[in-house]
């Protein structure tokens, strides 16, 4: 934990730098109801490799990062598999001169049930604006007119309201009494609530995350709910993939790679840069876990 005068790390930014190698493998499980109204498991696994890597999910490059994210946060709007942006929080926008203009939505909900305020919002825009996550940024303010709640935001001089309107896919809408929460815990507790579709429901050092979706969209692909695992041995996630324990394995380690390429029953790919091996009949789509 960190010291009480410190609980704005999160905001400011902040980095943990791991002293061995770790080898994170995440148990995604995911539950379909069947006809007799219990609910059935099916489990595949992704693992990642952060090696030397910061710990922080929210600033990490890690695969397990970019996993993480994208099942816990959204933006006000966000990119489908097409790379399209769309509105993700907000009933609609009104693109204006270097501006754009959110209405907002009275009901909107953090994964936890609690109401989306507009303090969170702001908050969250001046994090992503401040740590040049979002570098159109120039303003954010809210408004009220005739009982709706709009949202203003002023693009920076040299950018349009377009370029705004895309950047803010990367900016991910926090609860803000959470993010100080999390950011005492060195930014991998189970404090952080953020805007997206899932929820971490327990966590425990070096050993797992459990995470369940519990705001549904109806185009989303992803499995109900995901158990992050972690591995510290390559030789054991191929295994793990092999015996179709595990769906996909996140590995920079090149000998492992090269033995995957020659098995029949696996496959290779990348995502966010990162390497990995999988079995030849399961679907993984790096879009789907896209901020």
């Amino acid at each position: 934990m960190l010291l009480k005068a410190l609980p704005l790390i999160l905001s400011m930014g902040y980095s943990v730098k791991l002293s061995s190698f770790l080898l994170l493998a995440f148990w995604l499980s995911f539950f379909t109801l069947a006809a007799t109204a219990n609910a059935q498991t099916a489990v595949m696994g992704v693992a990642a490799q952060d090696q030397k890597e910061e710990l922080n999910i929210l600033s990490s490059t890690s695969a397990s990062a970019y996993l993480l994210r994208g099942a816990l946060c959204s933006g006000l709007v966000g990119k489908n598999s097409l790379g399209q942006v769309s509105l993700r929080l907000a009933r609609s926008v009104r693109f204006l001169d270097s501006a754009l203009e959110f209405e907002l939505s009275e009901q909107q909900r953090f994964p936890n049930g609690v109401l989306l305020a507009s303090d969170d919002l702001i908050w969250s825009l001046e994090r992503c604006k401040n740590k040049e996550i979002v570098s159109p940024i120039d303003s954010a303010e809210i408004k009220y007119s005739a009982g709706r709640q709009f949202l203003y935001l002023k693009a920076k001089a040299g950018y349009t309201a377009q370029e705004l309107f895309t950047a803010l896919s990367k900016c991910p809408i926090l609860q803000r009494e959470s993010s100080f929460l999390f950011a005492k815990d060195l930014g991998i507790g189970t404090n952080l609530v953020c805007a997206g579709a899932y929820q971490i429901t327990d966590y425990r050092a070096a050993n797992f995350y459990q995470l369940r979706r519990v705001l549904d969209r109806l185009d989303d692909p992803r499995s109900p709910r995901i158990e992050l695992r972690f591995v510290l041995d390559h030789e054991q996630g191929l295994s793990l993939v092999r015996s179709g324990q595990m769906s996909l394995f996140f590995s920079e380690h090149e000998a492992v790679l090269e033995r995957a390429r020659q098995d029949a029953t696996l496959k290779l790919g990348s995502c966010w840069g990162h390497s990995w091996l999988a079995r030849r009949d399961f679907s993984f789509d790096c879009s789907w876990f896209e901020l």
